[in-house]
């Protein structure tokens, strides 16, 4: 029996969006500096997620365990609707 092969956030929206999506989510005061880090941050956080539910997970344990993350993240809320307008959902 084959077994399913997950697909993540990352493969459902790609590079170009993924590079709006943190752009634009990362606050004006710290975007210069901070959207690299948070592209890079991101980019691997979307490609470990599935759903909305694991990827929040994720951002959590991230901000938890990193300080740097904490300063320069992009912010949740907005990637969420970012993702939500594209039709991405939570787990069932």
């Amino acid at each position: 029996m084959a077994q399913a092969v997950k697909v993540s956030l990352y493969d459902g929206i790609g590079f170009f969006s993924t590079l709006r999506m943190v752009w634009s989510a990362t606050p004006l005061t710290v975007r210069l500096i901070g959207w690299p880090y948070g592209f890079a941050t991101y980019r691997h956080l979307l490609q470990r997620a599935g759903d909305l539910d694991e990827l929040h997970d994720l951002h959590r344990r991230q901000y938890r365990e990193s300080l740097v993350f904490r300063v320069l993240r992009p912010r949740y809320g907005k990637i969420e609707q970012m993702l939500r307008s594209k039709g991405v959902r939570a787990r069932d």
